[in-house]
């Protein structure tokens, strides 16, 4: 009986995990779209990174910089890397299209997960779950509209979402030996470094409120790569990776409360699309398990 109810338990506290992470990224890219209308994206990426190391320093400091402690410092670079260049792909798509819009765009990471995990964790995948993500990549040409010269701003959130899909793939991986706490204590270490010198070229000094504004985008990013490392480690990934869709109608609320955003037909459609290929993924996943 105990062996049975385990698996479950794990599985259920994974989603309840990656839904506040949903949440807190969702808030977070709020954040970062009213900032980025008066300060460039690469100081927005800057303060977003220092602060997020900022909170995570006295609690590393409190366990005595055990966390700190990792076998895995090459794949720790790397997971920093990818995730660092998914920020910046992200911000600035934020900074040109609608929060649904970026939002929309950022589902595709369940999908490139599916190639991701096949090639880099050895999960396997069938031609159904491969026949089901290429109708997903078809949703996603439904939202950028290629035969209508696409906003750079759409490629970039898709950009964004591949990059994401390889750290999460990193962070997947690190899970097996790192805990949720040094896995993004590494990420806003290396990413604080990595932001220093493109904000210097653009710098431009905010104001006591956008203090307060990039304050909160660095709790809530941090809260949001917390908890879905969290996620991450305690069930595969096709299985937590849908849950992520509860961002969209955080989205669409946050997009028409404060900015007035509205989604068109086009950007519906392709997350039908999208959402549908990934159920579908996720229940073959279910029934060949």
């Amino acid at each position: 009986m105990k062996k049975s109810w385990l698996p479950v338990s794990a599985v259920v506290l994974g989603i309840l995990w990656m839904l506040a992470g949903g949440a807190a990224f969702t808030i977070m890219g709020a954040l970062i779209k009213h900032l980025s209308q008066t300060l460039p994206i690469t100081v927005i990426v800057f303060f977003r990174m220092l602060i997020g190391f900022a909170l995570l320093l006295p609690w590393i400091l409190r366990e005595r910089l055990t966390p700190v402690v990792t076998s895995q410092p090459g794949l720790h670079v790397v997971r920093s890397i990818t995730g660092f260049l998914s920020l910046m792909c992200l911000v600035y798509s934020l900074s040109r299209l609608d929060l649904t819009d970026a939002v929309a765009i950022s589902f595709t990471t369940p999908l490139w997960m599916i190639i991701i995990a096949a090639v880099l964790l050895g999960e396997g995948s069938g031609p159904r779950r491969w026949l089901a993500t290429v109708i997903g990549f078809g949703g996603v040409l439904v939202i950028v509209r290629p035969d209508m010269d696409p906003d750079p701003a759409m490629l970039a959130a898709l950009a964004s979402a591949c990059l994401g899909s390889l750290s999460l793939a990193c962070v997947k991986k690190l899970s097996r030996f790192d805990s949720a706490l040094t896995i993004t204590f590494y990420f806003a270490l290396i990413g604080t470094l990595f932001s220093i010198v493109p904000a210097m070229f653009t710098w431009v000094w905010p104001t006591p409120f956008e203090y307060l504004l990039l304050v909160a985008t660095g709790i809530t990013g941090v809260t949001g790569l917390m908890c879905s490392a969290r996620a991450y480690s305690l069930a595969d990934a096709t299985v937590i990776s849908p849950v992520d869709f509860t961002r969209l109608p955080f989205a669409a609320v946050i997009g028409y409360v404060i900015f007035g955003e509205t989604p068109d037909l086009w950007t519906l459609s392709g997350v039908v699309i999208i959402m549908a290929s990934i159920l579908y993924i996720g229940r073959r996943a279910k029934v060949r398990a």
